[in-house]
């Protein structure tokens, strides 16, 4: 899994990640959570089945998924997060999510 040692990871998210806000969380069941991420930077982009989009989901960890649903139009981006219990994407997909976010 990628991973960048902080002070990168601080320096190369502003480049190249997305500001989105994070306006709407749902259990799909006990191990599947659906996040809906909006803003105007997700905007026209062009993302298609099988494409993926990467979070920071800690001081160094950096992972990849891939969108459940996009609306260019409404810049509207959901992702399904499979919640494994281990690692720091399942922890920081399974806790409360922070309402500003950026996807690269």
């Amino acid at each position: 899994m990628p991973e960048l040692p902080s002070v990168l990871a601080a320096r190369v998210e502003p480049w190249f990640g997305l500001e989105s806000t994070v306006t709407a969380v749902e259990s799909l069941s006990a191990r599947f959570r659906r996040v809906r991420f909006a803003g105007a930077h997700l905007q026209g982009r062009r993302w298609q089945a099988g494409h993926e989009v990467e979070f920071r989901v800690d001081e160094r960890a950096l992972r990849h998924y891939t969108p459940a649903c996009y609306d260019a139009a409404a810049g509207l981006l959901d992702v399904i997060f499979f919640l494994h219990g281990k690692g720091p994407g399942s922890a920081w997909a399974s806790g409360p999510l922070p309402q500003d976010r950026k996807c690269l």
